[in-house]
């Protein structure tokens, strides 16, 4: 085994979120697949064109997910009573000021049809934060390490490998109905951190 000392640095950077991505459910019903499949892709066209007509740019929209199951009538008895269509639309904002009017809009075209699966604030280009932190989290690391190695009275020799460790935040927000939601709801931008952790092995000289 290597002779040397592993360290763990961290490095964080506050960042202002400018992007809002709303993560949208759509779902309709019918008598057979096909026409929840149809009720499904009419109401989607229409959600798309309310979309569109809002200024957001059609590389900001994402539809995926598609799905289809049957629906079993409420009286119980294992009754199948039509089938549910289900596609999932994705919709990045450049300022969260305008998520509000937007989900107002949908709304009136979709009801208690549309669920909101999750809303996030994010940063549209994040590289040059994510540089300063990692270089903050390499500097803490070099720090941490120069202090070990005089407490143990050695030298720190050369690098020997550098791992980054990174791992996003889980999915978990409950879908709720929209159509009873407050029409002036809005985003406002607040603070965040980007946090990078690189673990860094030297060799004693």
């Amino acid at each position: 085994m290597d002779e040397g000392i592993t360290v763990t640095g961290v490095g964080r950077v506050a960042v202002t979120p400018d992007q809002v991505q709303a993560r949208l459910r759509l779902q309709c019903t019918g008598t057979d697949v096909a026409e929840a499949v149809s009720a499904l892709t009419t109401r989607t066209d229409a959600l798309l064109a309310v979309i569109r007509e809002r200024g957001v740019r059609r590389e900001d929209v994402l539809t995926a997910g598609l799905h289809v199951e049957p629906h079993w009538s409420d009286r119980g008895g294992g009754q199948r009573d039509g089938f549910v269509a289900t596609h999932a639309i994705t919709v990045s904002l450049a300022e969260g000021s305008a998520f509000g009017e937007l989900l107002a809009a949908l709304v009136d075209v979709a009801g208690n049809d549309l669920g909101l699966d999750s809303v996030e604030q994010q940063v549209a280009d994040a590289t040059e934060q994510w540089g300063q932190a990692r270089q903050a989290a390499f500097t803490d690391a070099c720090e941490r390490a120069q202090q070990f190695a005089q407490l143990a009275g050695r030298r720190l020799g050369p690098v020997a490998s550098v791992h980054e460790r990174s791992s996003g935040p889980a999915d978990d927000s409950p879908r709720i109905a929209l159509a009873s939601l407050n029409r002036g709801l809005d985003v406002q931008s607040g603070s965040a951190t980007i946090t990078a952790a690189v673990t860094v092995f030297w060799h004693w000289e």
